[in-house]
């Protein structure tokens, strides 16, 4: 189930990022190492605003006939779940998005900082 925060997933976090910024460093022509570390930074505070939204926000559901812990309205059981705890409306795709964006954000921002 997704929404957890762990020192694991911060290692990850921080490799996926290092990764993808070093990729798209190399993929630009005129490669910046400043682009390369604010794409680092967003992919990073992006992966972890995705985590403590999913972790705190996320809506979690129940199945009262298998009692688990979902995401599905209906659990593979064919049982209707129940909204337990986060907020109702909040998936894993609104998740998604609010890293995403809050990734975006936070790269622009640190982009903006290094020109100073």
């Amino acid at each position: 189930m997704s929404g957890g925060v762990s020192i694991a997933g911060f290692g990850a976090a921080i490799a996926g990022a290092l990764f993808v910024a070093l990729f798209g460093a190399f993929a630009i022509p005129t490669h910046h190492k400043q682009l390369a570390t604010a794409a680092a930074i967003g992919g990073f505070g992006g992966g972890l605003v995705d985590s403590i939204v999913g972790a705190t926000l996320q809506s979690k559901r129940f199945c009262d006939r298998c009692r688990h812990w979902t995401e599905r309205r209906v659990h593979s059981c064919g049982f209707r779940t129940r909204h337990a705890r986060g907020v109702q409306w909040m998936s894993n795709d609104a998740v998604n998005l609010c890293g995403t964006v809050a990734g975006a954000a936070i790269a622009m921002l640190a982009r903006s900082l290094m020109n100073r």
